[in-house]
């Protein structure tokens, strides 16, 4: 979980990184700071900030990485020697450090203002970019390995020329919205205009290397849909379309009306021409962040392979498409907590967890959908929901690790070393917000009625972590390994997808009368596969 998480965040902030040379180059050749270094020096800026977090997040890993070949997480303890020793005698251990390394001196280098100091920085990053390429899925091909590394390259290249420097149009927002001069409009329209060419070359190149590196991994439709890497390969897929419709407004209607306005320039039109541009550029980096934190996710998920080794079995698959009703019966935890290997008791305890918190689901997307009605109804739904968070929290912080609670036969810091057992917690513990923020409700305008952009947030949090759940373990076979993974990769899409039309929907990108009925529909219909087609006995 924190592994992926933290490649994630590392790959956002190389793109974001490789997005401020693409602009500081551009912004250089149509002459946009002729008066002065301003939007250069913000390009710079982030730059800094997103090589540094970059960084951290990469030493960081470092103790993640030394934690996990311990089966355990960082908060049981990690020893600095064990480290030291990672990173000084294994291949992998040297390329992170010296990643680590180069992100700093990256954002040191971007300090200063001089041509010289951005070549410094562009050739620290080339090499930061070089020693990711060397510790992922390309450089773990058996032929072909030089070729699948310069391809990864290709891609991270393309994607902070495109995304990179989109997200720095972003981030600069506020100094071409609110123009007063017409000669700043026209440089920020010569500005757009070259960087429109750039964007659709280089989304052309992450479409073109990234369809032959799933290909390289993807070997058949069947590794695609039952995969954890497949499921979350589409995901990324699915994120990429409203970046393509996004771009593809702003590039044939947005920047058009902003050349047009600049032409004949009114301080008025240009606010308003400015406006839509934004908005659009909005839907387009919010889609952008999800993308690019999911492949990060992807990076640290391990491919089917050739013999589908990671991929369900047809029985597992026939077994997940067939419904039954949650277990009335409680399983007694005695009969499988302490033992070496996972048995029938300890399977059907964990689908008797899933199944009846599917439920709890169901019936949370259910006043969701409810309260969206308003009305008198709407409130009642309003006032009912956080009350069920409540005991729907304790059911899962209580009841998914007995030996911590029900049995207490491990200690918290035993606890929380345990990956499995730390996603349960903080699962109740985000649960808990949510109650919390739940009875905060009842002040907010009905569009930002459940918990504002609180829940769209937590909701896309949460659905990260469901995609880098951690359930790999020397107590269970690959082919369950598989099944559980497989499943909670398909929630957290289902997750993810509920909070960005939330989000999207708040932000209002997409308008409300969809967003009311798609977000809680895909909360109802997690909450569905949860109680009804959950499945670890097979």
């Amino acid at each position: 979980m924190e592994h992926s998480l933290l490649h994630g965040l590392q790959l956002v902030g190389l793109i974001v990184v490789g997005g401020s040379f693409w602009f500081c180059i551009l912004a250089r050749l149509v002459r946009l700071d002729r008066e002065n270094a301003e939007s250069q020096s913000v390009a710079r800026r982030w730059g800094r900030r997103a090589s540094w977090a970059a960084s951290a997040a990469g030493v960081a890993d470092l103790f993640v990485q030394v934690a996990e070949a311990e089966g355990r997480t960082v908060f049981g303890g990690v020893s600095l020697a064990v480290v030291t020793s990672f990173v000084s005698t294994t291949t992998v251990g040297q390329l992170g450090l010296a990643r680590c390394v180069t992100l700093f001196f990256v954002g040191v280098a971007l300090l200063s203002s001089t041509v010289s100091g951005l070549v410094i920085a562009f050739i620290l990053y080339v090499l930061s970019v070089t020693c990711a390429a060397l510790v992922s899925h390309a450089a773990a091909q058996p032929t072909g390995t030089i070729a699948a590394v310069a391809l990864h390259l290709t891609h991270l290249g393309a994607l902070s020329a495109w995304i990179g420097g989109v997200l720095h149009l972003w981030l600069q927002r506020h100094l071409w919205v609110e123009l007063r001069s017409p000669d700043r409009s026209l440089a920020w329209v010569r500005l757009l205009q070259s960087f429109s060419p750039l964007a659709l070359t280089a989304s052309a190149s992450v479409v073109a290397t990234g369809v032959v590196s799933a290909v390289q991994y993807v070997h058949s439709p069947w590794d695609l849909l039952f995969s954890a890497y497949g499921i979350s390969l589409l995901l990324k897929l699915i994120l990429v379309v409203p970046i393509l419709i996004a771009g593809a407004i702003n590039f044939l209607i947005a920047v058009p009306a902003l050349k047009q306005t600049s032409r004949q320039f009114s301080a008025v039109l240009w606010h308003s021409a400015a406006t839509r541009f934004r908005r659009s550029l909005e839907l387009e980096v919010t889609a952008a962040l999800l993308a690019i934190a999911v492949a990060g996710i992807v990076g640290s998920v391990s491919p089917p392979g050739r013999d589908g080794a990671v991929s369900l079995t047809r029985e597992q698959v026939a077994t997940l498409l067939r419904p039954k009703f949650p277990r009335a019966s409680f399983v007694d935890p005695h009969l499988f907590v302490g033992d070496s290997e996972r048995n029938r008791f300890d399977l059907m305890y964990s689908e008797f967890m899933h199944n009846w918190s599917g439920i709890g689901v169901i019936l949370m997307g259910s006043l969701w959908l409810w309260q969206s009605t308003r009305g008198r109804g709407g409130e009642l739904a309003t006032k009912l929901w956080p009350v069920l968070l409540v005991p729907f929290a304790l059911f899962i912080s209580i009841f998914a690790d007995p030996e911590v609670f029900l049995l207490r036969q491990v200690t918290w810091r035993e606890a929380l070393s345990d990956p499995v057992v730390l996603e349960h917690q903080v699962g109740a513990l985000m649960v808990f917000v949510f109650a919390w923020l739940g009875w905060r409700d009842r002040y907010r305008e009905p569009l930002h009625r459940p918990l504002g952009p609180a829940l769209p947030l937590l909701m896309m949090l949460g659905s990260l972590l469901l995609l880098g759940h951690a359930h790999a373990s020397v107590r269970s076979t690959q082919e369950l390994t598989n099944l559980i993974n497989v499943q909670h990769a398909v929630f957290g899409t289902l997750g993810l997808i509920a909070g960005a039309t939330r989000w999207l929907m708040i932000r209002e990108l997409l308008p409300a009368r969809v967003g009311r009925l798609v977000w809680p529909l895909m909360i109802i219909l997690l909450g569905v596969l949860m109680a009804f087609f959950y499945r670890e006995l097979v």
